[in-house]
């Protein structure tokens, strides 16, 4: 009996000690899964914090102390589970503990290269942050890389990989690897972010269709690389300056200008982001009187154009220095802070002279006040001081006259500078185009015509002959469809030469051809003489129209310089013709020269004789000064001058298709801008058909004073 007992009690301890381990177990498990939760937890909160707030919550010990001191109490209670490590290494970077980071998230690789968890991104990206942060480049690149091998479907790592570049101006491969970043991108927050990071850099438009219109991350992913693209200055380049330069600006601005909330930086920040570094940073001096405040100057960008910003609720707000200093205060210590910035810019001093003026009259009439028995009480010691917040604020600070340059400032503050340095002088181009139906008629004809003075090139003596001298042109042209997808490119190399004073009087001139799908296209245009003496970067839209129909139509105006007939194959040679038409794309058409246009008319009606009969009018209206003008029509090509007094001339032919050209003497016309109109009715079938252009009309005198001019000549 006794010996049943004891076997009875045995069982019992024994059985209660391996339930009361599994129940430890099972305790310590729960214990761990809430440790890391919470630490997580921690460091999501304190991923959202702004740098600044950051940099505060890891000296007083916040998030992310509390997230670390979780993470290795549970780390104590289960060594072996290989999240936790994983997460102990994002917490240890966050808190700025880099070695014990890389060695954690290293002891990871070893068990499992491909590791990920709780939405991180993946161990290499990780060990990426830390080189990054830590300055070792080379090996923050090699990791970033491999963290793009581990999921060939999320691109997210090369976006990571481009801002090492950037920081260490790689400016090629930032954008390449930027560009290669938006192929494929899981993370919804991160397409988020890619917009958060240049919000305030786009457009009204571009914001609403941002939060409007764009549904999947596709179509979220072409809107950045649209976005991007559009704003790149040189697209014929591997470069994208513009984003370059962006992500420099945000990266300091987020250093220095952090805000606890989107996006993430005050207004300082979002100046600095449009507009680059001030000319002049002026800090006012700390009182208990006025708030912080600082002043910026962009004498560089617009004479005249500052920017005040008052410190409110921890963080610096755009406005005016009027808001530094209460109202009640005395007039004298707001002119203290317009005064101590004469030097920066010369609205300051008129500011400090202006209230310095109505403190006199204050104090005039304060004075007066002050002895007056009627008024206020002989001797009251306030009554000055009253009456000189009362006056000032109402006689000065709500009539302030100089409002309008402020308010000025502060819309220009939506604006945004940005310099395209190209490292040489400016190679000014004048450009035109115009589009016909092409042969095969489901196309159109591309025409795009340039010229450039030969006084604005470079021109060296000959070697070999005397008087005679040489300069080269490089042309390196582009056509991108709206989506940047490349459509058209074109290079040409000319070797140039002139004699005497032809390096003044002549100019070069080119034309480029292209059969395309109608519709809307981006021309990029580079051009170099003598590759480095002077570079020319343009990008304009180009409408090419659609002349596939039945339909009576007009074809798009080409200026010319003139039309002739010729057997001989050349450049400027229409096709299937004889006619020889040079284009003319100068900035203004002077009005003691005639003015040569060509143009085409597509679909005309066959009467019974299987003959065409139509009406074309032509009319030019000043659109300065509204004065309609029917020129004298000209046909100089022949040499014989078959003038009319009317605007209105009817034609009969054999063909449905015809190529028109004309001259018009505009010697009568004023200068300015005129819409040009031709204007075709088919007499037999009764339909009518329109096609424009405006032009810039010059005289002899403004086009001479032009030809001694370098500036940048009008694109199109």
């Amino acid at each position: 009996m006794k010996k049943q007992i004891f076997i009875l009690v045995g069982t019992f301890f024994i059985v209660n000690f391996f339930v009361g381990k599994n129940l430890t177990a099972q305790s310590e498990i729960d214990s761990v899964e809430i440790l890391k939760n919470q630490a997580v937890e921690n460091i999501r909160a304190f991923e959202r914090l702004p740098t600044a707030a950051k940099a505060l919550s890891k000296i007083f010990g916040d998030k992310i102390k509390r997230a670390r001191k979780m993470i290795e109490r549970a780390v104590v209670l289960n060594p072996n589970d290989i999240e936790l490590w994983f997460v102990k290494g994002v917490v240890l970077r966050l808190d700025g503990a880099f070695d014990g980071a890389e060695t954690d998230i290293r002891n990871v690789i070893k068990k499992n290269d491909r590791y990920s968890s709780f939405g991180f991104p993946n161990v290499w990206i990780q060990l990426g942050y830390i080189y990054r942060e830590k300055g070792e480049y080379d090996l923050a690149i090699d990791a970033f890389k491999q963290g793009t091998l581990i999921d060939l479907n999320d691109t997210w790592p090369l976006i990571e990989l481009s801002m090492v570049f950037i920081d260490l101006n790689r400016s090629t491969e930032a954008s390449e690897a930027f560009y290669g970043g938006l192929n494929e991108i899981r993370d919804t927050k991160n397409i988020d972010r890619l917009f958060s990071d240049c919000r305030d850099i786009a457009t009204e438009k571009e914001i609403k269709q941002w939060d409007d219109s764009l549904k999947s991350y596709e179509e979220r992913l072409a809107f950045i690389n649209i976005f991007w693209k559009k704003r790149d200055p040189n697209p014929l380049d591997a470069v994208n300056e513009r984003l370059i330069e962006h992500y420099k600006r945000l990266s300091f601005v987020r250093s220095n200008f952090s805000k606890s909330a989107e996006p993430w930086y005050d207004d300082r920040g979002m100046v600095y982001l449009r507009l680059g570094k001030p000319g002049q940073r002026y800090i006012g001096r700390i009182t208990d009187e006025v708030r912080d405040n600082e002043s910026w100057t962009y004498d560089h960008i617009k004479s005249g154009l500052y920017f005040d910003f008052i410190e409110k609720s921890g963080y610096y707000e755009l406005g005016s220095l009027f808001d530094a200093v209460d109202i009640s205060n005395r007039g004298s210590t707001l002119y203290d802070i317009f005064n101590e910035r004469a030097l920066i810019n010369p609205y300051y001093q008129r500011m400090a002279d202006r209230i310095k003026t109505q403190l006199d009259v204050v104090k005039g009439r304060a004075e007066e006040a002050f002895n007056s028995t009627v008024t206020l009480s002989k001797g009251d010691p306030t009554a000055y001081e009253r009456l000189e917040r009362t006056n000032f604020a109402s006689n000065f600070l709500m009539t302030n006259n100089f409002a309008q340059d402020y308010l000025a400032n502060i819309e220009y503050s939506k604006k945004q500078n940005f310099i395209f340095d190209v490292g040489a002088p400016h190679l000014p181009m004048n450009c035109n185009f115009a589009s016909f139906r092409s042969i095969n008629k489901k196309d159109s004809r591309l025409e795009f015509y340039y010229t450039v003075p030969f006084k604005v090139l470079n021109f060296a003596p000959s070697i070999t002959q005397v008087d005679k001298f040489n300069t080269s042109i490089k042309l390196h042209m582009k056509l991108y469809d709206l989506k940047y997808n490349e459509v058209k490119s074109v290079e040409r190399d000319f070797d140039i030469s002139a004699f005497g004073k032809e390096t003044t009087s002549h100019f070069f001139l080119d034309q480029f051809d292209a059969d395309i799908t109608p519709g809307k296209y981006i021309a990029a245009v580079e051009m170099r003489n003598n590759e480095k003496d002077r570079v020319g970067i343009y990008q304009f839209v180009l409408n090419v129209r659609d002349y596939n129909s039945d339909s009576l139509l007009v074809s798009d105006i080409e200026i010319a310089q003139y039309v002739d007939q010729t057997l001989t194959k050349d450049k400027y040679l229409k096709p299937q013709s004889n006619l020889k038409v040079v284009p003319n794309p100068a900035a203004g058409l002077v009005n003691t020269k005639p003015l040569t246009i060509y143009y085409e008319i597509y679909n005309l009606a066959k009467n019974a004789d299987n003959r065409t009969s139509y009406q074309v009018s032509y009319s030019i209206k000043m659109l300065e000064s509204n004065q309609s003008f029917l020129s004298s029509v000209a046909g100089v090509f022949t040499g014989k001058k078959e003038a009319s007094t009317s605007s209105v001339t009817v034609k009969e032919g054999k063909s449905v298709n015809e190529k028109e050209y004309i001259a018009f003497d505009i010697a009568d016309l004023p200068t300015g801008v005129a819409a040009l109109e031709v204007r075709v009715k088919d007499l037999n079938s009764g339909k009518e058909a329109v096609s424009a252009t405006n032009i810039t009309i010059t005289s002899a005198r403004e086009e001479q004073n032009n030809a001694s001019s370098e500036e940048t000549v009008k694109e199109k």
